[in-house]
């Protein structure tokens, strides 16, 4: 069976190796901006990703625009799509189209609008615009590259059961997956995140097998954090504290791992960046141990980087950028 992975801009390689790990006998046939397409008869192992955004089951390539291979697309048998979709959940005779592009020119809403009305025409299937809960006919375009898929899952892999709330700036779950495989890199041990906000890296992190601790300026946050750590069975008391980010109580020389998302782009207003990356960084270096490794995601690697090199002067220090929502942060580690 050939499926397609949706991912955030510059997470491929990251969610490749979690397929690599989690599916069984996979074989890669593209890796590409956004998409890693492979190749497996274990379907269900493919739904525990947690780095990919979609999981779609393929049912067509094209090159061209969209105007050339529209026909190509409609002419798809998307009925023998509908045995293997409904061995994950149940169906019914309606269908929504998503269409998502990268690098190219176009009216999405008309062409979802196209591309239903031929498709309810030729099947007798009512289309839902805004619920895309059904028979989800995604359509990816990259350039010259069309991507036709019908989504495995009644919603995209990158919805968190246990986000029932959430604050300004809060990541999204398959960026905190993928600092925490990053960072961790296999191992367990004991994770801090100065910057905890709603918890999406801690939940992420213990989802992952650590021991998680957290804290954030804001008390709002913490009392949210704190409610989704016990909604999932965690006990969060005396692990997640109000604190200032470069001044905790922490223990010195505490943790193993650290991972936070540090305000950046138009999230969160601060004084001076500068002094929150060296406060950050300062306190990290404190209360992390000495084989302890970092990993955050800024908007100006190169201002972090400059002073991790202080605060790190023996660790290793990489940069990954990511595209998200129209930006380009950056994730570093430091390790």
């Amino acid at each position: 069976m050939r499926l397609i992975a949706y991912t955030v801009k510059g997470l491929e390689n990251i969610a490749k190796d979690e397929i690599a790990e989690l599916v069984p006998n996979v074989d890669f046939l593209e890796a590409a901006s956004k998409r890693v397409v492979f190749q497996t008869e274990n379907i269900k192992s493919s739904l525990k990703l947690t780095t990919v955004d979609d999981l779609g089951l393929f049912v067509g390539h094209f090159k061209g625009s969209m105007d050339d291979v529209f026909k190509d697309i409609i002419n798809i048998d998307f009925i023998s799509a509908k045995p293997t979709i409904s061995n994950i959940r149940t169906l019914t005779d309606t269908f929504s189209v998503t269409v998502t592009k990268a690098k190219v020119k176009l009216n999405v809403e008309d062409l979802q609008d196209k591309i239903a009305k031929s498709i309810s025409e030729k099947y007798d299937w009512q289309y839902t615009k805004l619920d895309h809960s059904n028979f989800d006919i995604r359509i990816f375009i990259d350039k010259k590259d069309i991507y036709v898929s019908v989504r495995l899952t009644e919603k995209p892999l990158f919805h968190r059961g246990y986000k029932i709330i959430s604050v300004k700036g809060a990541l999204k779950p398959t960026i905190a997956s993928a600092m925490v495989r990053l960072v961790t890199k296999g191992k367990k041990g004991m994770l801090v995140d100065n910057f905890c906000g709603s918890g999406t890296i801690l939940v992420e992190a213990l989802n992952a097998g650590n021991e998680v601790y957290g804290g954030d300026i804001s008390s709002e946050a913490v009392k949210v954090c704190k409610t989704i750590l016990s909604n999932i069975g965690y006990n969060p008391e005396e692990k997640i504290r109000e604190q200032d980010a470069t001044k905790t109580n922490w223990r010195s020389s505490h943790f193993d791992f650290a991972i936070s998302n540090l305000p950046w782009g138009q999230q969160i207003e601060i004084e001076s960046i500068t002094n929150l990356y060296m406060g950050t960084l300062s306190e990290y270096a404190r209360i992390l141990k000495q084989s302890g490794s970092v990993c955050l995601l800024v908007s100006n690697p190169d201002l972090l980087i400059k002073h991790a090199k202080k605060y790190f002067p023996d660790k290793n220090i990489d940069r990954l950028s990511i595209g998200l929502l129209g930006q380009n942060p950056t994730i570093v580690t430091i390790s």
